[in-house]
């Protein structure tokens, strides 16, 4: 596999391509390209630490033979694969439903997350330091049972749907 950074060609050793040191900030935004082409499973990462990864935000693109992201700072980049879905718990506490997604390899893509509650469209407000938040309607839902529409999707492009039922006391 071979990388490409927006103004230099880079070659890799093993799966990685390593850019200068952790400490060398780029003047502006780079696209770093790997001629590999996308599928679902497959994510950018920037090595932290011994063993450790950050995942990247892949850039959407209709060429799918290639993945690119953005990097603003040198470092150790690879791919990587991640076949897992996220994982969903959902609550219903006073008139309102909460939901908690986990995805430790990839991470989520919050602009991947999708509610229906009871038919109307919910918005899911994602908040990353707590894995998730609270489904907002457009009124306060009343007691009992209420059927919810949820799906998400993890940097790596995996998607999961839920239909399920949460109970609010």
């Amino acid at each position: 596999m071979k990388f490409r950074l927006s103004w230099a060609e880079l070659f890799p050793f093993g799966n990685e391509c390593r850019i200068n040191d952790e400490n060398f900030a780029f003047p502006a935004k780079q696209v770093l390209t790997a001629s590999e082409s996308f599928e679902p499973g497959k994510y950018f990462y920037k090595r932290s630490g011994a063993t450790g990864r950050t995942p990247l935000w892949r850039i959407p693109s209709a060429d799918s033979t290639k993945m690119s992201c953005f990097i603003l700072r040198g470092g150790t980049y690879g791919i990587a694969r991640d076949d897992t879905p996220p994982k969903l718990t959902l609550s219903g506490v006073s008139g309102k439903v909460s939901f908690a997604l986990v995805d430790p390899e990839s991470s989520i893509d919050d602009s991947r997350v999708r509610c229906i509650i009871d038919g109307e469209v919910g918005i899911p407000e994602y908040e990353y330091e707590e894995d998730g938040g609270t489904i907002w309607t457009q009124s306060k839902l009343s007691s009992g049972k209420h059927r919810v529409e949820f799906e998400a999707a993890n940097r790596a492009g995996m998607l999961k749907t839920w239909d399920t039922t949460v109970t609010i006391p």
